[in-house]
């Protein structure tokens, strides 16, 4: 099991298997090496209070890892607030975390 230290440091997301994490500008991206990712496709957005962040990404996180389903999160507070803030763009807006389809159906 690897940790993946998120969050300003305060916090840590706990993956087993075969994965990738991804460092871009805002998000890290964790892709299992038994996926394919189908970023191309629909994806469902997750947009938790500001306040509930954390908690969410622990328990969504969990969730995705175990189903070894490909998923994105925005790796820091300030990075998460600029996500909340007003003068973020509406096509952004609020999507702190991106969870990919293993499938299109």
């Amino acid at each position: 099991m690897k940790c993946i230290n998120v969050f300003d440091g305060s916090y840590d997301i706990k993956v087993k298997g075969e994965f990738s994490v991804i460092d871009d500008r805002s998000f890290n991206d964790v892709l299992f090496h038994n996926r394919i990712c189908l970023k191309d496709f629909w994806k469902i957005h997750v947009s938790p209070k500001i306040e509930d962040y954390v908690e969410v990404l622990d328990i969504t996180s969990e969730l995705l890892i175990s189903e070894n389903i490909n998923f994105k999160f925005v790796k820091n507070r300030k990075l998460a607030l600029s996500f909340v803030s007003s003068d973020c763009s509406m096509g952004s807006s609020g999507k702190l975390i991106t969870i990919y389809p293993n499938s299109i159906s």
